[in-house]
């Protein structure tokens, strides 16, 4: 048994089949899925986070991978299930996202004292997908209000250097919300970080699916349409449309 994935650019993408390295070799008791080298990954540490350190993934190859996405059903099962189900898997079907980081195991930034939020969208993104209505904006800031006003803690903003630079990125956060910002130097400081934290706030992105492979509670704005779709939703997160 062979089974080559290849995905897109970023890191949403490849945690959509991140389960099916364990469950294929839970189905047949050896290493069978490999990841193709034509992954046109977003950032190389994408590759690393997801699929180096996963202990159940059998290598690298140039192969191209099987390409199934034609099979995708909207608004039937959760994203995991969805591509279980697709690769024929049995069930019972995953509910979440898996990372295996060996670098996660201790606090390095006392994130635990503080709320954590990563509300930006690329600009890409934002024009494509997102355009919330400004009041839905505000939904979001008076969320982030509300929560440092219950937990008595600081809010501070996670950036990776590793991200173009911030002038590209769109964010929802009113400039009256005073936060700090911490700066990690690469996705395992950033999986760190939000791990760690005492909360999480993001929005429907890459940031998402990492914190739902992470995290038992996450607070998550999402575009309308896609609660509905059941589009990379997880009932490991709390989900507020915008």
């Amino acid at each position: 048994m062979k089974l080559v994935l290849d995905r897109w650019q970023g890191l949403g993408d490849n945690l959509q089949v991140s389960t099916l390295p364990r469950r294929f070799y839970e189905l047949y008791g050896e290493k069978c899925v490999w990841i193709s080298n034509a992954n046109p990954y977003r950032s190389p540490e994408i590759k690393k986070l997801v699929w180096e350190n996963n202990p159940y993934v059998a290598g690298f190859t140039d192969e191209p991978g099987l390409n199934l996405t034609g099979h995708l059903q909207f608004g039937v099962y959760n994203w995991i299930e969805l591509w279980e189900r697709v690769y024929s898997l049995p069930g019972p079907y995953s509910k979440q996202p898996e990372i295996y980081c060996p670098t996660l195991d201790k606090d390095i930034f006392n994130a635990t004292n503080y709320i954590v939020i990563d509300i930006s969208y690329s600009v890409d993104s934002y024009n494509q997908n997102i355009k919330p209505r400004p009041e839905r904006i505000g939904i979001v800031n008076n969320t982030v209000r509300e929560l440092i006003s219950r937990s008595n803690c600081k809010l501070i903003q996670i950036r990776n250097r590793q991200l173009k630079d911030t002038k590209e990125f769109v964010s929802f956060l009113s400039k009256d919300i005073i936060t700090e910002t911490v700066e990690v130097s690469n996705i395992e400081e950033y999986a760190n970080v939000i791990k760690w934290a005492k909360q999480f706030i993001c929005t429907h992105t890459g940031c998402h699916p990492l914190a739902a492979a992470l995290r038992k509670d996450t607070i998550c704005f999402i575009p309308e349409n896609y609660v509905s779709m059941k589009y990379f939703t997880f009932d490991n997160v709390r989900y507020i449309p915008i």
